[in-house]
């Protein structure tokens, strides 16, 4: 059963993908801009130029898998500067898969187990 957690690590693409992509085209992107093939336990987020588009890549132990999620009101909060992978938090894609929207957070340190 697959399910996301704050156990996997997340980067969000910054810029903007084509959504006729499959697994092999966003596994491709992954490659060239990460100069790496993906991890077990990583997930990619990309969204689309509407902003209504989201997929996820995950890579896990037996091969990759996509998710794919598509608004039927309103759009992804996501800012499109360079081409790039940037590593986000569990909470953070959760705010995002939400449409919540924060101008200013700060995050309080919290010991792990």
């Amino acid at each position: 059963m697959f399910s996301l957690s704050s156990s996997q690590q997340y980067y969000l693409y910054t810029g903007i993908v084509d959504m006729r992509n499959g697994i092999n085209g966003l596994s491709g992107l992954v490659d060239a801009v990460q100069k790496y093939g993906g991890n077990t336990n990583e997930v990619y987020i990309f969204i689309n130029r509407h902003k209504n588009i989201m997929k996820l890549l995950y890579y896990g132990h037996g091969g990759q898998s996509i998710f794919y999620k598509r608004l039927e009101k309103g759009c992804y909060e996501h800012s499109v500067p360079d081409p790039s992978f940037e590593k986000i938090k569990w909470s953070k894609l959760v705010l995002i898969v939400e449409g919540t929207i924060i101008e200013e957070s700060k995050q309080k340190q919290r010991c792990s187990p």
